[in-house]
């Protein structure tokens, strides 16, 4: 009967040890869950995120010493889809269209005369599409390290396309490869990190653009559970070695998660200076974006 009564006291006693380790287990992965607008975050093992972006922005260029100004307004629908291979690696597919307005003026001098340049021209800029592969190479502790690999197609790649007096259009749709990496530190409820990319052009021919471009980021994001907000502040660089643009941004996302599956955010990029060859850039961005965990 002692054997009895010991027996069922061990079992008893590894049945609370297990259940002390669930729950220990449980709570770490709970504070492990990264939201869906963290920087670093990819979906789990089988799940599905679903981010859907509209905004608005404005871009001009002007030449002070030709004259020349012209002005874009793009509206610009995006959906993503991200599917979680692994709980660090995932794939997403992203499908974009643009409805652009320019307007250009000025006056041009060529030579022995002058001749003004006036008009508006209004263009749907097409789907593109970029299919992206993201990896989490370290993310178990404070130190989170994200590589990106992507492929992409734009049919009218240039911001100004459709004004022949300022750039010639592209022969058939520009089409480019991406590579980048991310790092960050999360100290509490604040992370700061870098990335940066660089994409190359590939499949163009001799008189496309055939250059490199470069982006860089250093970030500061931070969530705060009771509140359920979430805030994305970006200091961006930009360079395309194809027309020597260089632009220098401020962006800034705020979001509200409803669930943890469900966040709602208003997103701005401001354009603090920018520079195409001797040509002064001008321009913001203001936009909503929804993500649906599955």
């Amino acid at each position: 009967m002692n054997n009895i009564k010991l027996f069922y006291k061990k079992e008893l006693f590894m049945l609370k040890k297990t259940l002390l380790m669930l729950g220990v287990m449980s709570l770490a992965t709970s504070a492990m869950a990264v939201e869906s607008t963290n920087p670093f975050y990819v979906p789990a093992e089988g799940g599905i995120l679903s981010t859907t972006s509209y905004d608005y922005s404005t871009r001009t260029l002007k030449h002070d010493y030709a004259g020349i100004r012209a002005k874009v307004y793009s509206h610009t629908a995006t959906q993503t889809l991200e599917y979680g291979l692994s709980n660090a690696w995932s794939l997403g597919v992203t499908a974009s269209n643009s409805w652009a307005k320019g307007t250009i003026n000025g006056t041009i001098s060529d030579y022995d005369y002058d001749y003004e340049v006036r008009g508006t021209d209004k263009k749907d800029k097409n789907i593109n599409f970029e299919i992206t592969s993201k990896y989490n190479l370290v993310s178990d502790g404070a130190l989170k390290v994200q590589s990106l690999l992507a492929y992409g197609q734009e049919e009218n790649h240039s911001y100004y396309g459709f004004f022949d007096d300022l750039d010639n259009e592209q022969s058939g749709a520009y089409k480019y490869a991406k590579v980048g990496a991310k790092v960050g530190y999360k100290l509490g409820y604040w992370t700061p990190y870098l990335a940066g990319t660089v994409e190359v052009p590939v499949f163009q021919s001799q008189d496309d653009d055939n250059e490199l471009k470069y982006t860089g980021t250093a970030g500061l994001y931070s969530y705060c559970p009771k509140m359920k907000v979430s805030m994305d502040h970006q200091l961006g660089v930009e360079y395309d070695e194809y027309d020597e643009t260089r632009l220098y941004t401020y962006g800034l996302e705020a979001a509200y998660h409803f669930t943890k599956n469900v966040a709602l955010s208003a997103y701005g990029k401001y354009i603090i200076d920018g520079e195409e060859h001797k040509e002064d850039i001008h321009g913001n961005q203001i936009g909503l974006r929804l993500r649906l965990g599955f």
